[in-house]
């Protein structure tokens, strides 16, 4: 019965994240209506929404499959206050600014005015603090705990109370506001809980240090997951903000959906153990590419001091750059490859050369006895299994 109703409620709450998603696409899509302000680009809009596409997905197939597991939930939790954002602004927008005759536009001004806030602290603090078995990482964690529950409180309550103009996001009036002295104290509260918030987040995400230098097997490859795929985004977001380029904010937010998934891959263990070639070939067509790059610059600009006296020569260089970076790809590629499998991805390096070196061996050996002592040998070697059989066909 309680597997039945986690099931429900994980369902449920997809279902509402889905008809919210669904409401605020439509509405973009719809006619711009005059009266309307900043309609965000619709390239921008869709962009955003496979970050809210993510979570929920993600969450309702962890809780469904892993209930006991919180990290489930809290992606559902994230993503429901996530989301409530945007939708909320389309769907009270409507009522406001145009004037459609819409239900319960109070109750979803209010609740789209607070619970980003508390998907905050969730995303920022709770899921690398629980991840990835749904505990902490020693009794030493409670204290940030416990820090994160009341801020989370405080800052909830701070941000409910405040007026329209003393930091309340919401388009319509705040049905339960206070007057002061509170308000002031509110007010306070609200516009401290973010700057308090990122610092006990920065502590959450040491946890994730701490675990990873003690985890051992399943867990270290399920920290790398989900280490790797923060760190993609850590480096998108840096590019877009030195940038500002709009590629690069749609890489930052494919980073941000790339982390749910990366949970949902390593709780779920489906191909747990592919992200160490993952994080090889990544590091490596990123030198490349860098290298590639900077060859390119080198080679353009020199080939443009040349032949600078002659006309019409740009396309030219242009294509002798091109062709001298495309034939250094493939050899970069796998000299700088093996330098980092030998770094990152060590076992399938070795594993690698230590079958070549058998290949190697067996073309030279026509002995049996000799082959199949050399074979049990190698295949101790390279995967280390409890026994090993050999088995030949008679006559063989």
């Amino acid at each position: 019965m309680a597997g039945r109703l986690a099931t429900w409620l994980a369902a449920g709450l997809f279902g509402i994240c889905l008809a919210m998603i669904a409401f605020a696409l439509a509405s973009v899509l719809m006619p711009t209506t005059p009266e309307l302000p900043n309609r965000p680009n619709i390239v921008s809009f869709v962009a955003s929404m496979s970050v809210f596409i993510a979570l929920p997905t993600v969450g309702v197939i962890l809780a469904i499959r892993r209930p006991n597991n919180p990290i489930g939930w809290l992606f559902l939790i994230c993503a429901t206050g996530f989301i409530l954002g945007p939708f909320s602004t389309e769907y009270v927008g409507r009522v406001v600014i145009v004037g459609m005759d819409l239900p319960g536009a109070v109750l979803i001004d209010w609740l789209g005015a607070w619970t980003a806030f508390m998907s905050i602290a969730v995303a920022l603090v709770w899921i690398p603090l629980l991840y990835p078995n749904g505990r902490l990482a020693g009794p030493r964690w409670r204290l940030v705990a416990w820090a994160a529950g009341l801020l989370m409180v405080v800052g909830t309550v701070g941000t409910i109370a405040v007026q329209g103009g003393d930091g309340y996001p919401g388009l319509l009036p705040n049905p339960i506001v206070v007057g002061p002295p509170m308000s002031d104290l509110a007010k306070l509260i609200s516009a401290a809980y973010l700057p308090a918030m990122m610092v006990v987040g920065l502590l959450s995400w040491a946890s994730l240090a701490v675990r990873f230098r003690r985890s051992r097997d399943v867990e270290r490859q399920q920290l790398k997951w989900f280490l790797f795929a923060g760190s993609y985004l850590v480096v998108a977001a840096m590019f877009a903000a030195i940038t500002q380029a709009d590629l690069a904010w749609y890489a930052t937010m494919f980073g941000v959906a790339s982390l749910p998934i990366a949970a949902g891959v390593a709780i779920l263990r489906y191909r747990l153990y592919e992200i160490d070639r993952l994080v090889s070939r990544s590091i490596a067509y990123a030198l490349v590419t860098g290298g590639l790059v900077a060859v390119y610059l080198v080679v353009n600009l020199g080939l443009t001091n040349v032949f600078s006296s002659l006309t019409r020569s740009e396309p030219v260089i242009v294509a002798a750059s091109t062709l001298v970076v495309a034939a250094l790809f493939t050899p970069a590629r796998r000299r700088v490859q093996g330098v980092v499998d030998r770094r990152f991805d060590r076992a399938r390096y070795d594993g690698e050369h230590t079958a070549a070196a058998f290949s190697h061996r067996l073309r030279g050996d026509v002995d049996l006895a000799s082959v199949t002592a050399d074979l049990d040998a190698t295949t101790k070697t390279a995967v280390a299994p409890k026994s090993v059989s050999l088995w030949l066909r008679a006559g063989e």
